[in-house]
């Protein structure tokens, strides 16, 4: 039935009871996470999205080089969306939204270049500082450069940096971001050791996606039109889609070290699936506020005895606490009662456990709603209210909803690319509002 859900409540106080939770890193850790990385991109719908993209690049590369380009692009396009859905938790591979040639493809191929450009270029740079004419006719100098130190060094700083310029490029970070040493290696301290894991990883996988070259270059030598050029692009994203993958595991794991999203984004149930236990109070127990089931609860002789599996305190004579039941509720009156009342947290209370559509409540309450969830830090919850705000284009408040929201995703959840895209809906759809002119001082403001 629209409008009504579940909550777990306590049957003493009638308060929304919050499960056990545990920091997933706790639950599985990081490397105990990556051998499932490999079968990743081989589900039946991995393997479709893999041919389809493969499909695509290869169209793209038979437009001589700036069809190349484009279709560098949707490669990167796809390895950045395939990271920030497993950062998410998704198991799915998802291709990304290409709407917008210039955000959704030239972006992507400029940011994967600068990235990649990290692995060579410096190494480049050095060598050309010390190469001469006399050097290039003198196969022992040639030799002696090669086994420089100091390249080899510049070798591994580029293999250690490579992976986190690519995270903060496919996370919205800025170009001058992914160059600026201090942040990239303040990050990869904050990962630690799980950082080096996953380097050692990506190296594995890179020797791994040099044979698929190979394999990619005999299978297109085979000159089947098309068909053959169409395999071997779709061998060669096996490897980098595990990649992806395994970075996107890093940030689901330890993403709040860096800060992405939210500490309880990263909480994970202790039990998961375990379904509360107990029966409805009686009226006489119920919570201020909360209706009295409407039939008589058994008497305290006839309830069911407690659970076997309850264990029995030790050294204490407090009694045992009552266990949670499920309660069902009116959501879309109850929460319109919480904003009238300014009772916002429970209004947030009853809006995270429910999944209402936007049309269920008023704009106005949802936005109320975004601003208690903003006051307790729960900024997804909040994120979610304001799109449910802004979805009525007519109502007054979707521009402030959009501007609110454009700072959230810039100031609190570390995405200035989605708050990029909510100013330019905001300035395209409101030109004239109050929040249009708050929304231009934001970006003279970012630059």
């Amino acid at each position: 039935m629209a409008g009504t859900t579940t909550l777990t409540a306590c049957s003493l106080c009638g308060g929304v009871a919050a499960p056990l939770t545990v920091h997933r890193a706790q639950a599985a850790s990081f490397p105990s996470r990556l051998p499932r990385a490999l079968l990743y991109p081989l589900s039946r719908g991995g393997l479709l999205t893999l041919a389809a993209v493969a499909a695509v690049v290869t169209a793209l590369r038979w437009f001589g080089l700036l069809g190349a380009f484009l279709a560098s692009g949707v490669s990167w396009a796809f390895f950045f969306s395939l990271i920030r859905t497993s950062a998410r938790g998704s198991e799915e591979l998802e291709v990304g939204d290409f709407g917008d040639p210039l955000s959704d493809v030239v972006v992507p191929a400029l940011r994967g270049l600068l990235a990649t450009a990290l692995l060579w270029v410096p190494a480049l740079l050095y060598l050309a500082s010390r190469i001469d004419r006399e050097s290039l006719a003198n196969p022992a100098a040639l030799a002696g450069l090669a086994a420089d130190p100091v390249l080899w060094l510049i070798l591994l700083a580029s293999v250690l940096y490579a992976p986190m310029a690519i995270v903060m490029a496919a996370m919205g970070g800025g170009f001058l971001q992914m160059l600026n040493p201090v942040a990239g290696v303040a990050f990869m301290a904050r990962l630690g050791r799980d950082y080096l894991v996953a380097v050692a990883a990506i190296v594995a996988l890179g020797l791994g996606d040099l044979l698929a070259g190979l394999l990619g270059r005999l299978f297109a030598a085979t000159g089947v039109p098309f068909v053959s050029a169409w395999g071997a692009a779709a061998l060669g994203l096996y490897f980098p889609a595990v990649m992806s993958r395994v970075l996107g595991l890093l940030l689901h794991v330890r993403g709040d070290s860096l800060e992405v999203g939210l500490p309880q984004d990263y909480q994970d149930p202790v039990l998961p699936g375990v379904e509360p236990r107990g029966s409805p109070p009686a009226a006489d127990a119920a919570a201020p506020g909360t209706a009295a089931p409407p039939e008589a609860p058994p008497t305290p002789a006839a309830r069911p005895a407690p659970a076997a599996a309850r264990v029995a305190p030790v050294a204490s004579a407090a009694p045992a606490p009552a266990e949670p039941v499920l309660e069902t509720v009116d959501l879309r009156a109850a929460i319109a009662r919480a904003v009238e009342e300014e009772d916002l947290p429970r209004a947030v209370a009853l809006y995270g456990a429910s999944s209402l559509r936007a049309s269920d409540l008023e704009p106005r309450v949802h936005f109320a709603v975004a601003r208690g969830a903003a006051a307790a830090r729960d900024y997804r919850l909040a994120v979610r209210a304001l799109r449910a705000a802004a979805s009525s284009p007519k109502d007054p408040v979707a521009p402030r909803a959009l501007l609110v929201m454009s700072r959230i995703y810039a100031r609190k959840l570390g995405d200035p690319a989605t708050a990029r895209r909510m100013l330019d809906h905001l300035l395209e759809s409101y030109p004239e509002s109050d929040a249009a002119r708050e929304g231009r001082a934001d970006l003279a403001a970012a630059g």
